[in-house]
């Protein structure tokens, strides 16, 4: 069992969809989900059925801490 998923959110995808998404992974037992919304460079945590909107570069997961460099996963490639 993955211990984090992280879901690209398509531009043709909506928010709904994209909550019915995690709680299809929080049904199969994933305890960390990261929603990337690279069109608008904004970056979600699913918990307890919302998304939480990201700030700064670390994410702290209960038992995870991980350092996510959003600025850099976000910018265009040259």
């Amino acid at each position: 069992m993955p211990a984090l998923v992280v879901e690209i959110k398509p531009p043709d995808d909506t928010f709904d969809e994209i909550v019915d998404k995690c709680f299809e992974y929080k049904a199969l037992g994933v305890p960390h989900i990261l929603v990337m919304d690279p069109d608008h460079k904004r970056a979600w945590s699913f918990d307890r059925g919302d998304l939480r909107l990201l700030a700064g570069d670390t994410v702290e997961l209960t038992s995870l801490r991980i350092d996510f460099r959003f600025a850099e996963m976000f910018a265009e490639p040259r």
